[in-house]
């Protein structure tokens, strides 16, 4: 079985990667104006325009050039996700995310490079 990124996938998922990204293709080259989602796993009908098939065939390809570079999906890597709320939220005192932060969670930084990064931002005495 071919491996991608590590990951073991099967002929019939490379074949549908393939299948969608010609279909999105075909229909920015159409005259049509709307398509068929056909990521839509409950099958609602619903519809894309060709700006958001534009910027959807753009990321599938961009994740496709990184899962062979070996990079990780961004939706996967939620530590390192929680720790730029983190580091946001300790420098701009601000909370996007609407996470609560309870102080022991506050002190370490989950990731290896934020947290020699930003590191300072933990120490203490910097609540001022």
């Amino acid at each position: 079985m071919p491996t991608l990124a590590g990951a073991e996938v099967t002929t019939a998922q490379v074949r549908g990667t393939i299948k969608l990204l010609d279909y999105y293709r075909r229909f920015l080259k159409s005259e049509c104006g709307r398509c068929v989602d056909a990521e839509d796993r409950h099958r609602t009908g619903r519809t894309m325009t060709k700006e958001q098939v534009r910027r959807r065939l753009s990321f599938l390809v961009l994740t496709a050039i990184n899962r062979k570079a070996g990079i990780p999906d961004p939706d996967d890597d939620i530590e390192l996700w929680r720790d730029c709320q983190l580091v946001q939220h300790l420098v701009h005192r601000n909370n996007p995310s609407g996470l609560v932060w309870r102080w022991h969670n506050m002190r370490k930084f989950r990731t290896r490079w934020i947290q020699k990064r930003y590191g300072y931002l933990l120490r203490e005495g910097d609540d001022e």
